[in-house]
């Protein structure tokens, strides 16, 4: 090593910053899911308390599986819902 020093963010500083922009006018453009269902699961998430998503076998088995558990978690990583009893 040289000394030098280098900038590194964390990949939960980097979805913040991704996520500033999303507001829930956007979101339906983004996934295609009308903007009352995506509100309606917003406010689920932010007031049941624990939150668990339960995903079937089946999406693991197909090509985006990997992309689709990161979208899946991310809400519950947002709102302190990982690593609780009966969350996740």
């Amino acid at each position: 090593m040289d000394g030098s020093q280098l900038e590194v963010m964390t990949l939960w500083e980097m979805y913040k910053i991704s996520l500033r922009d999303d507001d829930l006018n956007t979101a339906p453009e983004i996934c295609g899911a009308p903007k009352e269902l995506i509100q309606r699961l917003a406010e689920d998430i932010a007031t049941i308390k624990p939150v668990a998503i339960h995903v079937g076998e089946g999406i693991q088995q197909w090509f985006h599986a990997t992309l689709h558990g990161r979208a899946t978690y991310l809400p519950l990583m947002l709102t302190g819902n990982i690593g609780k009893p009966g969350a996740g």
